[in-house]
């Protein structure tokens, strides 16, 4: 058991010796935000690299599931050009990238000049067991560039979809253009990083860490 599992059962005993008949102190007013915010952390600190990646990606797809004004819509892009427009295309791949090594990034064969709002209709196919398309923390991640001739292509936004939650998964054999569309909220990564970045951050001498979170820092600052 690592020290960090034992610091958290440690918490745990301390509640219940609170709680006990001799004090008797409700577990409701025991169990404050600050006491599940250190068990959280706690939780992060013990957990491995690659699980803690996983758990890192569906925090991203509630976060996206909660998003409102802060998102930047698909329908209407974030100009990116002087002419007040873009000229996108989309990158898709599948992550965590530790699950997927050998699986390439894809991305849609068209870039639409001049819009904001693009219309590709495009399809993408990716070779997974059927294990593989129902485990969680296996997710779809859209990137959305903005093409620039002279210098690097800017980042307009991203979104993430769990593999198991698309439609035509789970024995539906339905044909694609009888599916029902998903829309996704395209989000920008807040430059305030999650406690799991943080976390990552320390495992300098892990490079599944450094890599991701070197990645991760390059959208921000984008």
């Amino acid at each position: 058991m690592s020290s960090y599992a034992r610091l958290s059962k440690a918490l745990d005993g301390l509640v219940e010796y609170f709680n006990n008949e001799e004090h008797y102190l409700p577990k409701d007013i025991l169990k404050t935000d600050k006491y599940k915010l250190v068990k959280k952390l706690l939780k992060y600190q013990s957990t491995d690299t690659q699980s803690l990646i996983k758990m890192y990606y569906q925090e991203k797809v509630h976060e996206q599931d909660r998003a409102n004004s802060s998102i930047i819509s698909c329908k209407n892009l974030r100009p990116c050009d002087s002419n007040g427009l873009s000229d996108p295309y989309v990158e898709v791949q599948l992550c965590p990238r530790f699950l997927y090594p050998h699986i390439e990034k894809q991305q849609t064969s068209v870039i639409k000049k001049k819009t904001l709002n693009p219309q590709f209709n495009e399809k993408f196919e990716f070779r997974l067991t059927e294990k593989e398309c129902n485990l969680s923390g296996e997710i779809v991640h859209f990137i959305v560039m903005d093409h620039d001739l002279m210098w690097s292509n800017d980042f307009e936004g991203e979104a993430f979809l769990e593999i198991w939650k698309i439609t035509g998964i789970n024995n539906d054999n339905r044909a694609i253009d009888e599916l029902k569309q998903i829309e996704l909220a395209l989000t920008h990564p807040k430059v305030v990083r999650s406690c799991i970045i943080k976390i990552l951050e320390q495992r300098i001498t892990d490079k599944i860490a450094i890599d991701f979170v070197r990645r991760r820092r390059e959208k921000e600052n984008q």
